[in-house]
């Protein structure tokens, strides 16, 4: 911003940044800042929505969601395929990704933000229609156990100590 940066985008990166951290108190607070400056801006009441949500703020977020949802929309209008990709309702969003290929055929890839759109991309129809190649979300690892040592005569368990040879 003090080398001429507009600061929207300069906080539209922070928010971004914070969602992608999974920081949600930074990300509601630059949601809250960006609206601050643009309260009309879809994709930064889809970040606070998700935030929200994210700190179990459920009715909070509900009304931010209930005012997402009273915006009409243009067709073209990537902001509510952000939003409702960020809150997880991706019917929604594929049906306005739906409309982007049909009337922006060629530019219909606007949004190149993975993050943004990461639950999409998780989506097997999602990526047919996009061209992109599916993701697989990881598995989550197992944290290792330590197996008591059993004592065959007693059944019994006990932790193993093993001795320091004596060598002197």
């Amino acid at each position: 911003v003090q080398d001429g940066g507009d600061k929207l985008d300069v906080l539209e990166l922070y928010l971004i940044w914070a969602g992608y951290a999974e920081d949600y108190e930074a990300t509601l607070s630059y949601a809250e800042e960006y609206l601050a400056e643009y309260p009309s801006a879809v994709k930064a009441k889809g970040y606070k929505a998700a935030a929200l949500k994210a700190l179990g703020r459920e009715e909070e977020a509900n009304a931010v969601i209930a005012d997402i949802d009273s915006i009409t929309y243009s067709c073209s209008d990537t902001s509510k395929m952000i939003a409702d990709s960020l809150l997880g309702r991706l019917d929604n969003a594929k049906a306005v990704y739906k409309v982007l290929l049909e009337q922006y055929p060629g530019n219909a890839r606007t949004e190149s933000n993975d993050y943004e759109l990461k639950n999409l991309f998780y989506d097997a129809e999602f990526c047919q229609m996009a061209g992109r190649e599916l993701w697989v979300k990881p598995e989550p690892t197992p944290e290792p156990t330590k197996e008591p040592i059993e004592k065959p005569e007693s059944g019994e368990t006990e932790p193993t100590v093993v001795e320091k040879e004596d060598t002197s």
